[in-house]
């Protein structure tokens, strides 16, 4: 009887919808690294594009890998909870607002992200849409680094959250 209910509760934290949530570690890496993550996560690729579908997509998330050459950079863009309720965006918004600024404040760089909130009304059914960012620009390197949270992917689509963590090298100095 011990064993059957030891199975059932490790089953039953394998199976849990809250292992499926976002961790620091499932996009930390691509703000502290350079184009390798971004590079050894592309999928398959989508249409024509310099977009690629994300091999490893961060848990909950439906994710995409881009590629940009001038500036030169690197993008992986996360939409969660597509067609949820206004209140399950809200939520997800602010656990993703929290989840973000808490990794950041572990990491070594924390001074040097600066934080930016601002609200839009949507132009297409007068929603109104958050956005947090924190940005990271290494003059010296030409390099800037972005976390985007925003309650909403904007235009007519579904009710999405999206998290989009980047890079761009202004210059090909290295």
């Amino acid at each position: 009887m011990i064993r059957i209910a030891a199975s059932v509760a490790v089953w039953a934290l394998l199976a849990s919808p809250a292992r499926s949530a976002p961790t620091c570690g499932d996009f930390q890496k691509y703000v502290v690294g350079r184009d390798q993550p971004f590079a050894s996560n592309r999928g398959e690729r989508i249409d024509d594009q310099l977009k690629w579908k994300a091999r490893t997509p961060i848990p909950g998330g439906d994710c995409t890998v881009a590629y940009s050459e001038l500036p030169r950079g690197f993008t992986i863009a996360c939409s969660f909870d597509k067609g949820a309720s206004i209140a399950v965006m809200r939520s997800s918004y602010q656990s993703l607002i929290g989840l973000v600024q808490d990794c950041l404040n572990g990491m070594d760089s924390r001074d040097d992200w600066r934080k930016r909130e601002m609200s839009n009304t949507d132009s297409y059914d007068g929603r109104v849409v958050t956005q947090t960012v924190w940005t990271w620009t290494m003059i010296p390197y030409r390099l800037e680094r972005k976390i985007i949270v925003s309650s909403n992917s904007g235009g007519d689509a579904p009710a999405e959250n999206i998290l989009e963590v980047s890079w761009q090298e202004w210059s090909s100095q290295r």
